[in-house]
């Protein structure tokens, strides 16, 4: 891509990827990340893959993959990056990611949601409980 379509993109964000993208905290973040898992060696391409994320041009889940396929380093190390990477940078601005990829994200580890009928059933009357009068 082009400085110009990365910036075409950058117009087009809601205003709290911008103040991601923009902010020096989260890159900080993305070294202290980097630093902490003795993996420095690799910081560079995870701060060029975490800003096409909040670009809205690589999915959090596409991340992972290429976390895993592209860093050659161990699955235990790899999802504990993931982890630190998501909680601390891509989590705080959760909902505008979920809007910009038109997908559900949910923090990596986290209980999934119940199915609908289950919810239903869950709000319904509790059969094991007695009327109280």
């Amino acid at each position: 891509m082009t400085s110009e379509e990365y910036l075409q993109l950058y117009k087009k964000l809601p205003l709290d990827l911008k103040d991601s993208l923009d902010s020096e905290e989260t890159w900080d973040m993305l070294y202290n990340i980097c630093e902490k898992n003795n993996i420095l060696d690799k910081h560079q391409r995870i701060i060029e893959w975490a800003c096409d994320v909040l670009l809205g041009i690589l999915p959090p889940n596409e991340f992972r993959e290429k976390l895993i396929k592209e860093l050659e380093i161990e699955p235990e190390m790899e999802k504990k990056v993931f982890r630190e990477i998501f909680r601390y940078i891509f989590f705080p601005v959760k909902r505008s990611l979920a809007e910009l990829y038109k997908m559900e994200i949910a923090l990596p580890g986290a209980m999934p949601e119940a199915a609908p009928e289950e919810k239903e059933k869950a709000e319904g009357e509790d059969i094991y409980r007695e009327p109280i009068e």
